[in-house]
């Protein structure tokens, strides 16, 4: 779905050119008139962006599915008329989407709240994931949740997406007729190669299974995970789903769904009762899936356990070595921020897989956990979890390949947190890390550059101008022209569901903090800003960037909460 149109509208404010001296230029993105917050994936070598907008404006209403004649609506709409003709109002409108989003019943319209679009700073196109264009729209159902995390090209692109939701005629024993909304696949690693989309099955699918992909090198090799195996108790649930005697009033899809449960692991048998393990797979040119790989865990559990245990991969170079994390079989005791107790944890660790082995790759007592989380054919990088205080904080870890040698960026002071989200082909991370050291569960963050050779590590703001509308909140992808793409921080004028500007009662613009996503190019001899004081740069953002981190890495560790019913 090509949304040139509004692109062309914005183009006129594509670029803001410094003044000032900067070493970097910020670019805006033309999605501002899509959704009020947008946060960035990933940037290609050809410039191509990709961003997941969160709760687009104009949602589309399946009227077929609202009853006009309830309490629910007749008490709240404030013109009932207007919204069975399919004309809501802004405050209708938001009514009937909260509404969707917060019922647990199968019989209600799915509506995404995370979907991904590429653009070139021209051209804006979806990436539906699972998606398709039904009649009900005459577009896209907008009922599929997609994030693309990595691609290649503008035409080659990886990530995970819910399954299609699509409506179930149903008539009860008692006569009565209902309509269920339900999918089939809890969550799917799918690749998208020049406007096909290829699904990334998981090697065991019962119930659907779960899979995604987080990773694709130029190889066409792309990583993920996905489940393996279900026991015997979820292999019997199935066939009661299929006993017209065992379950209840409902046709077997529907059973199938609610045993299947949602994300966040209530009644998900796929999260509790199912082995997953990292995946490998290997595609065609086109897309296709020529073979996929399968790797265990850092030990092998007894036979007869059936304890869910996991092992994922998050990053691929080029050399086929994937990295990621492993369940060791054990737990660990951690006081995350803002808790005043330690709390059992399982215990993960660093690991990269290659040749059918899983290795581990940091000493497990100078960590607490550690993940890896992407590759390039020099380093490893990821995170570790190590004690300050008492209390545990996420920081970097570089691992070189070659020798094994490991280095523990300090970042901006000692107990700084750091989130590292991509390296490029320069040896260049790119992330997010606090800078501000306090003792609460959420810290001020801004985006970081950490150079691996010359062992630099900058704060992103200060390589803008001085002046600049956006707080640069975290760095997400950078490409090999050293270009990047940041998810900032910026006043604008709040709008509502339908994208309209809001005004206070006093017609005043409503002023709110955002997060968009920005593209970094170079300056050719661009020299850093010299602000009269360093510290303007950490009063410029502003505390309203914890929250908005939160949403960001939100997106980044998203699970789709679907709908089930009790």
């Amino acid at each position: 779905m090509k949304l040139s149109s509004i692109a062309m509208a914005a183009a006129v404010t594509l670029t803001t050119v410094s003044t000032y001296a900067a070493q970097y230029r910020i670019v805006t993105l033309p999605l501002d008139n899509l959704a009020s917050n947008h946060f960035g994936q990933t940037l290609t070598n050809d410039g191509v962006a990709y961003s997941t907008l969160q709760r687009e404006f104009n949602p589309l209403i399946d009227l077929s599915l609202l009853d006009f004649e309830s309490t629910e609506l007749t008490s709240n709409l404030t013109d009932i008329e207007a919204a069975r003709a399919g004309n809501f109002n802004a405050a209708d409108l938001s009514f009937v989407f909260n509404l969707l989003q917060d019922d647990a019943n199968l019989d209600r319209q799915e509506i995404a709240l995370f979907r991904t679009f590429k653009t070139d700073g021209i051209d804006i196109e979806l990436v539906p994931g699972l998606d398709v264009v039904t009649d009900t729209f005459n577009d896209f159902t907008r009922s599929v949740d997609s994030i693309a995390r990595d691609a290649l090209s503008g035409e080659i692109a990886v990530g995970v997406s819910d399954g299609l939701y699509y409506k179930l005629p149903y008539t009860r024993e008692n006569g009565d007729d209902i309509t269920f909304v339900i999918s089939d696949i809890l969550s799917r690693g799918f690749a998208q190669v020049n406007g096909s989309t290829i699904d990334l099955p998981p090697v065991e699918t019962a119930l659907g299974g779960i899979s995604e992909a987080f990773d694709i090198n130029n190889n066409m090799q792309v990583a993920g995970y996905g489940t393996t195996a279900v026991t015997d108790t979820v292999r019997d649930a199935i066939a009661s789903c299929a006993d017209d005697d065992a379950r209840a009033d409902v046709p077997e899809e529907v059973c199938l769904a609610n045993l299947r449960g949602d994300e966040s692991g209530q009644g998900n048998v796929l999260r509790t009762r199912a082995q997953t393990r990292a995946h490998v797979w290997q595609l065609a040119n086109d897309g296709s899936v020529i073979s996929v790989e399968t790797y265990g865990l850092v030990f092998e559990p007894e036979p007869d356990n059936t304890i869910s245990f996991v092992s994922r991969a998050f990053g691929i170079n080029d050399a086929g070595l994937a990295v990621g994390e492993s369940m060791t079989g054990d737990g660990v005791n951690i006081t995350l921020p803002g808790q005043s107790f330690a709390s059992a944890q399982a215990e993960f660790v660093a690991v990269s897989f290659q040749n059918g082995e899983v290795t581990e790759l940091l000493p497990r007592e100078e960590n607490q956990l550690s993940t890896a989380l992407f590759a390039n054919d020099e380093y490893i990088v990821g995170t570790v979890a190590r004690d300050f205080n008492g209390v545990s904080r996420r920081k970097m870890f570089v691992y070189t390949i070659a020798t094994g040698e490991t280095r523990y960026p300090i970042g901006f002071f000692n107990s700084s947190g750091m989130v590292p989200r991509a390296i490029n082909a320069n040896n260049i991370i790119v992330g997010a890390a606090d800078v501000e050291a306090t003792d609460g569960q959420v810290r001020e963050r801004n985006a970081f550059m950490y150079d691996i050779d010359a062992d630099e590590f900058t704060n992103l703001n200060r390589l803008i101008e001085c002046d600049s509308e956006y707080t640069l909140i975290e760095g997400t992808s950078i490409n090999d022209q050293n270009d990047m793409l940041v998810n900032a921080r910026v006043r604008t004028n709040g709008r509502n569901i339908k994208g309209e500007a809001v005004n206070d009662s006093a017609g005043e613009p409503v002023i709110v903090d955002a997060a968009y996503a920005v593209k970094l190019e170079g300056i050719a001899g661009g020299q850093i800003d010299d602000c009269q004081n360093d510290s303007e740069e950490f009063e410029r953002s502003g505390a309203a960037s914890s929250w908005l981190l939160l949403g960001l890495l939100g997106v980044m560790g998203w699970r789709r909460m679907a709908k089930h019913s009790g």
